[in-house]
């Protein structure tokens, strides 16, 4: 009997394979593309105008990282009369808003790399990590 490629096995085509783990990309650009994605039947979701929402959407999606929702967002925004102007400052502000935590994590380690004598290990360490009620910096 002639060896099979390992891919074979699986009865899966070998480039089928690869782009497997992807997949999910694929799931969420569907997904995002819904104009009914976000589930706001039954909910009191008038207090904010369809432009409001948008800018909202915009931040929270340069936030979070997600391309797909701000390639999404900012057709919408501008369907729903923002101009170039106006969404160019929600992202200035979601962008000044995401560079904070990340400074705050950027000089803590670098505060950790300057004192040799904490280890990184042990429950006191443990415990702070854990601790959701230990202050943080404000925002902005």
């Amino acid at each position: 009997m002639p060896a099979r490629p390992a891919a074979a096995g699986w009865g899966l085509n070998a480039n089928l394979r690869r782009v497997y783990p992807f997949r999910f990309l694929f799931r969420l650009s569907r997904w995002a593309g819904k104009p009914d994605f976000i589930q706001t039947k039954g909910k009191d979701m008038d207090q904010l105008s369809h432009r409001e929402r948008e800018l909202v959407a915009i931040g929270a999606a340069l936030g979070s990282n997600c391309i797909p929702c701000i390639e999404l967002h900012i057709p919408t925004a501008r369907q729903a009369g923002l101009t170039d102007a106006q969404i160019s400052e929600a992202i200035e502000l979601a962008d000044k808003v995401r560079q904070v935590p990340a400074r705050n994590a950027l000089a803590a380690g670098r505060k950790a790399l300057e004192n040799p004598q904490s280890s990184g290990a042990g429950p006191a360490n443990a415990a702070q990590c854990a601790d959701p009620c230990r202050p943080s910096s404000p925002c902005c």
